[in-house]
């Protein structure tokens, strides 16, 4: 039996309320969005034979925020928001507040922002 695929997108909560937004740079028109992207296999050991399994969505908001900012969380920081069947996968919308951006990796895609209201002010680019 297949595992269905996933993905996940991250609402990062900076320390001063600031949201981070990342561009795809592998997409034709690059838009902001959310970091997060798709499930991966895992080769993991089961009953001493290994077998490939999906990540689980945790594991995946952790990696692909990892991968697309720089940022390192762990699992107890993210919340749980909000699960969505979408016909060909399912998707699962996480939350963390960090209480520092160190570790922001030097990517000319992550963008922080300010909310103030219906406001938003580029912080770091």
């Amino acid at each position: 039996m297949k595992n269905r695929s996933m993905a996940v997108a991250i609402f990062v909560e900076g320390p001063c309320g600031q949201t981070v937004f990342v561009l795809d740079p592998f997409k034709k028109n690059p838009y902001k969005k959310l970091p997060g992207g798709k499930g991966e296999a895992v080769r993991i050991m089961e009953e001493g034979k290994e077998v490939e399994r999906m990540e689980t969505p945790p594991a995946c908001a952790i990696r692909e925020l990892r991968g697309e900012t720089g940022l390192s969380i762990k699992e107890k920081d993210l919340t749980f928001i909000e699960y969505e069947d979408r016909g060909d996968h399912d998707f699962y919308l996480f939350k963390a507040v960090v209480k520092n951006f160190g570790g922001f990796r030097d990517l000319a895609y992550v963008e922080v922002f300010a909310m103030n209201t219906n406001y938003l002010s580029l912080l770091i680019y």
